[in-house]
């Protein structure tokens, strides 16, 4: 109908279709859209970033503990080859 709105990719089945484009790139609602999707993919909830203070502290410290129990092991256990 004349007046209607038309969007990308709108398909024209049958006669001639005069088209006034009122909004062209970042004022497309695709541009919005992709927008609004880069800002909460930037964004992080505070869930995450309460799981990275804890994993920033926790991973070094199993590491440092799984070290220091190999260097146990292998002191008490000495060279299991030697005899």
């Amino acid at each position: 109908m004349a007046g209607d709105g038309v969007a990308g990719a709108t398909i024209n089945a049958d006669g001639v279709l005069t088209v006034r484009a009122t909004a062209v790139g970042s004022g497309t609602a695709l541009a919005q859209i992709v927008r609004m999707v880069e800002q909460a993919q930037g964004g992080k909830a505070p869930v995450q970033r309460l799981a990275d203070r804890v994993s920033a502290v926790f991973v070094p410290i199993v590491i440092g503990v799984a070290l220091l129990t190999f260097a146990g092991w292998a002191l008490v256990a000495g060279d299991p080859a030697g005899g």
